[in-house]
């Protein structure tokens, strides 16, 4: 048999999953693990790889997944809520960092399409890190952490323009005139494919969808992107731009969650692969020599940009605490850094000793971030005393409302107590049709698979006072179940099932509560049976739960 196709992938996924589980355990952010793995075995390492060209192409899937997700998630509606902090903030502080760290590489004597890409890979934030380290310290609805995602959303969607600049940077025909009609190009591509996403997408979404099956609904989403990333590449433009034109058609439909939750652990595969192949760059010996550029650049660029957000927010009115706080979370480079990086260095317009320096930059910025932040979150706990910490009233509300998984007669039943009750709910429902109607009525429905921690997220389930599972299928509770109790702990699960076999099965998973519907039956049969022979209704009761106590040995 022959194996040398398999060894460079076996390679490839031991290293990348032995760094995310050694810098997990280090709380260490992943991305740093994947750039050590990559540097560990490539050509300046072990040399166990040194074929990066084909594991480039490769990893280049994770980009265009990226900015799939990217458009799905930054919908229009999800911008306008923050188009203040976003707009106006996020504008400057990309215009500003990217103009400031361009100008001194400039004057520093580097050519000026080279300058432009410098700016642009300085001026973008780590969303990963950034909303990783909020969502684990609790403040993703604090002043600085709407704030912090309102900044990064813009940094997002700023990629796609600087992914279809850079190429024309290296042209050296058409200048200014060249990059402008490109862009006037790239926005009539726009325009013409949102319209006709708008019309067949939603509706083809929709017919697949009522078909259930996961299969069907995953390669129907891989052919939307594939095609719209063809039509880009086919109009000469970048493949980025199609995945994320194909995301913000699908954001606007019932189908958005449901597409988070399917793409989402391939995009995180071919990431790692990405960052690994990033990783396969760098040249430790080289930075070892001298070490104290990459410092001093990571230290100014952290300094400079968390000035200059600091700044921003102070001139929108905001306290100085989120000032510093929102500086201190997206002072460092991120990500799409790395993206901006390889696509100027495929086009020649960064190359040699540059891009070492600028990926170990890079690498220590994101490092500097924990450390950083842990050290502001010190000075101002040591300070509340005298100093009053802005807080959201939305934060003081701890348990707010119920979940209810499934919209079938159970769930609807459940719904109509709750409105008696004026109890505030959310509902996740897997079928389309449902959602939509269900939607022109007001009720708060979400299209989507509840065992996927995007669709819990989306239900606000770290805040339910409980969640109701009514789903019929044991096989889809079982999911549900265990990731609801990992999110939220403290969350009471109440679960619908058919046997009294499952009772032990569903308890051991963290269910509080199992109703049992051949139980409960058989029950309700056992008591119209004892009221028409006459008993006692006293009696009854005693006698059911008696009944009820013995089958669920309690």
């Amino acid at each position: 048999m022959h194996t040398d196709v398999f060894t460079e992938p076996a390679i490839l996924f031991l290293a990348a999953t032995v760094s995310l589980i050694l810098f997990r355990l280090l709380k260490a952010p992943a991305v740093i693990g994947y750039l050590a793995a990559g540097m560990l075995i490539g050509p300046y390492g072990l040399g166990l790889l040194e074929n990066y060209d084909n594991i480039h192409t490769i990893a280049e899937v994770g980009v265009i997944l990226l900015l799939f997700t990217i458009g799905v998630e930054v919908s229009p509606t999800r911008l306008w809520t923050l188009k203040r902090e976003a707009l106006i903030g996020g504008h400057l502080q990309v215009v500003l960092t990217a103009g400031l760290s361009g100008g001194i590489a400039y004057l520093l004597g580097m050519e000026l399409r080279t300058a432009v890409a410098v700016g642009f890979f300085f001026s973008l934030s780590s969303t990963a890190v950034v909303l990783r380290l909020l969502t684990e310290k609790g403040t993703m609805n604090s002043p600085h952490g709407r704030n912090a995602l309102a900044i990064l959303l813009f940094q997002d969607i700023i990629v796609v323009p600087m992914a279809i600049i850079i190429p024309l940077l290296s042209g050296g025909g058409g200048g200014v005139l060249n990059v402008l009609l490109m862009l006037v190009k790239s926005l009539g591509l726009m325009i013409g494919v949102i319209f006709l996403a708008k019309l067949a997408i939603p509706r083809i979404l929709d017919r697949v969808a009522i078909l259930r099956s996961r299969e069907g609904f995953l390669m129907t989403l891989i052919t939307i992107i594939l095609g719209t990333v063809w039509m880009t590449s086919w109009a000469g433009l970048s493949p980025a731009l199609g995945a994320f034109l194909a995301g913000m058609v699908i954001s606007e439909t019932e189908h958005k969650h449901l597409t988070i939750a399917e793409v989402v652990p391939f995009r995180d595969i071919f990431l790692a692969l990405f960052f690994v192949s990033v990783g396969m760059l760098l040249n430790l010996k080289a930075i070892v020599q001298n070490p104290l550029i990459p410092l001093a650049i990571a230290f100014g660029i952290y300094a400079m940009k968390g000035t200059i957000i600091f700044l921003i927010l102070r001139v929108l009115k905001y306290a100085n605490i989120t000032g510093v706080k929102s500086a201190a979370a997206l002072g460092q480079v991120g990500e799409f850094s790395f993206v901006i990086l390889i696509i100027a260095e495929k086009a020649g317009v960064i190359t040699g000793d540059l891009i070492q320096t600028l990926l170990a930059a890079a690498a220590i910025s994101i490092l500097l971030t924990p450390v950083i932040i842990g050290g502001i979150d010190s000075i101002y706990r040591r300070q509340r005393k005298s100093q009053v910490e802005e807080c959201p009233v939305g934060e003081l509300q701890t348990w707010e409302h119920i979940a209810v998984i499934g919209f079938g007669l159970s769930g609807q039943l459940v719904v109509r107590v709750l409105k008696l009750l004026d109890i505030p709910y959310r509902i996740a429902e897997m079928n389309p049709a449902t959602v939509r109607n269900e939607r022109k009525k007001g009720e708060p429905i979400y299209l989507g698979d509840a065992s996927k921690p995007e669709m819990l997220r989306e239900l606000e389930i770290g805040k339910a006072r409980a969640a109701i599972i009514a789903i019929s299928d044991v096989e889809s509770v079982r999911p549900v179940v265990i990731r609801i109790k990992r999110m939220a702990p403290n969350c009471h699960i109440i679960v619908r099932t058919q046997y009294t076999t499952q009772f032990d099965e569903f308890k051991r998973m963290g269910a509080d509560e199992i109703v049992q519907e051949d139980l409960e039956a058989s029950l309700a049969i056992a008591g119209k049976l004892l009221h028409f022979l006459g008993q006692p209704e006293d009696e009854i009761k005693w006698h059911l739960a008696e009944l009820r106590c013995r089958e669920l040995k309690c």
